[in-house]
């Protein structure tokens, strides 16, 4: 019987640490030696046969090899190798060939990460006393590091259970958060949001729960952090602005922070737009219409030029395209429109198939140059689509 533990990581990263020695996924070694080691380490208690652990190495892409079961057994030998850097022969004491096919040695200690957290999760699901139930929950919660084997993700085996621990972990999340609330332990539950925060960044629900946390602490500046990082996130659009009660949360938090007045500085940092991928402002209809509004009125006043191009999607067949087509080709468009679009330009998707772009500064002949640009990047980049874009330009009025 060994004396040692052999503490298993999956959550976040696949670690194993053995007498103060540790490996790690992020050392340079093949995706396929920590994918054998987490599913023997899984199904420990029962051989895998040979022929399982090839169909799982090798599920999302085709075995190379003229030979799989030499390829499987190079790649045993190298997660022996990896395991005997923990200790010398290690691997051949932990991964053991038996007749039904290669085992875990269960005589050896073993803790592993998820089954600390599921075993929380069940024990604050049978408890008695509220109390108990919260603190199972919260300790649960704070062992999830991250989701499992994240590098393994693209991995049938891998990402299946990663998307069924992530569901339980979500649901205690759900259930723990309020509860701290209604005990008052505000510091715990800004702790376990925040890095809940980090799996589930667009999450306005949890970003509410963080930010009252936040304020009850006194904490204004980390409450509108919160809010700018939902809103200054690159994955929504430029008006996707956050709920209302989100936004009163911000003003709520900016009142404290600056209950007198605000220096000009500041104002411009707070105007300022994040840093993003450049291009074009790709909009929603309704701010495109505060934008053209604005617009005519400075035309009115002013003058100038000011173009607005209609951009419509058809089908190249002549038959009506469907809906799936429809949709995929205006995603295509709409990245096309950011890319070859000036930073002063603002384009928006007002119908199913038609975008409006308007062209400050560009008279009727450059406004027709950047359509014929805007077709032409399209067919390039989209060769095979069944779509076809038309364009009009009238001058904004």
């Amino acid at each position: 019987m060994e004396s040692g533990c052999l503490r298993v990581r999956t959550l976040g990263q696949l670690s194993l640490e053995w007498a103060g020695n540790r490996i790690t996924d992020g050392e340079n070694r093949s995706k396929k030696v920590w994918l054998l080691l987490a599913c023997l380490i899984d199904s420990r208690g029962r051989p895998v046969t040979a022929e399982e652990l090839t169909r799982i190495l090798w599920e999302a892409e085709p075995c190379r090899s003229t030979n799989p079961p030499n390829a499987l057994k190079a790649i045993l030998h190298r997660a022996r190798a990896s395991l005997d850097l923990l200790e010398p022969d290690l691997g051949h004491r932990l991964i053991l060939r038996q007749k039904e096919g290669y085992a875990w040695n269960t005589q050896i200690p073993l803790e592993v990460d998820t089954e600390e957290f599921l075993r929380l999760c069940r024990r604050g699901e049978l408890a008695g006393a509220a109390e108990d139930r919260l603190n199972s929950w919260a300790s649960a919660l704070s062992g999830y590091r991250g989701r499992y084997l994240p590098k393994l993700s693209d991995v049938p085996w891998a990402a299946g259970r990663a998307e069924g621990l992530h569901r339980r972990y979500l649901h205690i999340l759900r259930l723990t958060l309020p509860l701290l609330a209604e005990a008052g332990r505000w510091a715990e539950l800004v702790r376990l949001g925040q890095t809940a925060l980090k799996l589930e960044p667009w999450d306005e629900v949890l970003c509410r729960q963080v930010m009252e946390a936040l304020l009850w602490l006194e904490d204004p500046q980390g409450a509108a952090a919160v809010y700018e990082t939902l809103r200054d996130g690159q994955e929504h659009p430029p008006d996707d602005l956050p709920a209302e009660d989100l936004r009163a949360l911000y003003q709520e938090a900016l009142r404290r922070l600056d209950p007198q007045s605000l220096p000009l500085e500041a104002i411009h940092e707070r105007l300022r737009e994040p840093e993003g991928p450049g291009g074009a402002l790709l909009c929603s209809y309704d701010l495109f219409r505060a934008i053209y509004h604005s617009m005519a009125r400075l035309l009115r006043r002013n003058g100038g030029t000011v173009h607005l191009a209609v951009i419509s999607l058809t089908s190249t067949g002549g038959k009506p395209l469907s809906k799936r087509s429809l949709d995929r080709a205006a995603a295509n468009l709409m990245e096309v429109l950011r890319v070859n679009l000036r930073r002063g330009d603002s384009a928006a998707q007002c119908t199913s198939s038609q975008f409006l772009v308007l062209l400050p500064q560009a008279d009727y002949g450059n406004s027709r140059k950047v359509c014929t640009r805007i077709r032409r990047a399209f067919e390039q980049a989209y060769p095979h689509s069944p779509a076809q874009l038309h364009a009009s330009v009238e001058p904004l009025s």
